[in-house]
């Protein structure tokens, strides 16, 4: 991420802060209950954390259970910073990390949006939420990542051609499979996993968001593929 970060051509000491960033999740060995044998913990250390901090970087511990992970002090320190404009853009891994569901996540990127702050999650796309299509873009995304809904994925197999506009691709929370959501001319959304193929394409550059699609089933050395 920091070298995504980078990008944005200020002039923040990103040497310091990269070392920061090395030494903040510290893993701890401690005995299990049973056999007597070990575990690994990773903690986040408080005062490198809070260095970071200062700096607009905001790495918080995760909680487990819903009372423990309404405790997100950084997380609203970050909010209260944005709020004091003392950023217009916010970079994040993955979408799930700004709440615990579909509803959270959508507050949290209007909220941020209503001080003028873009947020920019690595692992997926989405767009401006001053945009039609970024707020759909968003909402769907947040959507996905609430492990609470149950996703549908179209099965390939039942079909032999499927033209269609790119809405976004995204990457599964649970699994890291990667995903197409595409918008078909049937006037429905469909779901689908990367195929070798599609990953082919998806490296090529081919696959943009918003950009027109046509999947169709064909027969290589007797094998389907999907081109």
């Amino acid at each position: 991420m920091v070298t995504i970060a980078k990008l944005d051509g200020s002039d923040r000491d990103w040497l310091s802060i990269r070392a920061l960033l090395q030494k903040v999740v510290v893993e701890d060995q401690r005995k299990t209950t049973k056999g007597g044998g070990t575990r690994v913990v990773y903690r986040v250390n408080p005062e490198i954390a809070e260095q970071l901090a200062v700096q607009w970087i905001y790495v918080e511990q995760g909680r487990s259970g819903r009372k423990n992970a309404r405790r997100r002090p950084l997380f609203e320190r970050m909010k209260r910073d944005a709020a004091g404009r003392k950023f217009d853009r916010l970079l994040v891994w993955k979408v799930s990390r700004l709440g615990r569901n579909m509803r959270e996540v959508i507050n949290s990127v209007y909220e941020l949006s209503d001080h003028g702050v873009t947020v920019f999650p690595v692992k997926s796309q989405t767009g401006a939420m001053n945009s039609t299509l970024g707020k759909l873009l968003w909402a769907i995304q947040a959507w996905f990542s609430d492990e609470r809904l149950q996703m549908t994925v179209l099965d390939l197999r039942s079909l032999t051609n499927l033209e269609s506009r790119i809405l976004f691709q995204g990457e599964e929370e649970s699994s890291g499979r990667g995903y197409l959501t595409l918008e078909g001319t049937d006037a429905r959304v469909h779901y689908i996993y990367y195929t070798p193929e599609i990953e082919a394409a998806r490296n090529r550059g081919a696959l943009r968001a918003n950009s027109f699609v046509q999947l169709r089933k064909s027969t290589v050395d007797g094998r389907r593929r999907w081109k």
